[in-house]
């Protein structure tokens, strides 16, 4: 792992991932972070972070409905809220619903993935009625 400084000059280190023999960046984190650190450090300390998504890493692939996804979507409470002992606000689902709107993820958590493919799903399928207005109006 090697070390290197953001902007402001604090160091992170290079966590990485093999992929097929070549090395793909996963995340910077603080050296002084370890895994099972409490959340209110491990959540402010992912500098940057980048999902290994190739075809050649995922079996078991299945399409999905974009216009189920968007109607699930569509049920999905957004809300503001805060973490137990934290000062920021945030914004986003709870991973409760996200679970049983999606059926993904175990309840507690969102993958990222996941979040990212229920968004691109919902676009999709908002784009294909988007399409189907200006197709009917025009």
């Amino acid at each position: 792992m090697k070390n290197k400084k953001d902007s402001s000059g604090r160091r992170f280190t290079n966590a990485s991932v093999q992929l097929e023999g070549k090395k793909a960046k996963k995340a910077y984190v603080k050296p002084e972070m370890k895994a099972q650190e409490p959340l209110e450090r491990a959540t402010t300390m992912v500098y940057y972070y980048f999902i290994v998504s190739s075809k050649a890493v995922k079996e078991s692939k299945h399409p999905v409905s974009t216009g189920e996804i968007l109607a699930a979507m569509k049920e999905l409470p957004v809300e503001r809220w805060k973490y137990i002992n934290h000062k920021e606000d945030h914004i986003g689902p709870y991973a409760e619903d996200f679970r049983a709107l999606f059926g993904v993820g175990d309840g507690k958590t969102i993958d990222v993935i996941d979040a990212i493919g229920v968004l691109m799903a919902s676009v999709k399928a908002l784009a294909k009625e988007l399409d189907e207005v200006k197709r009917t109006t025009h």
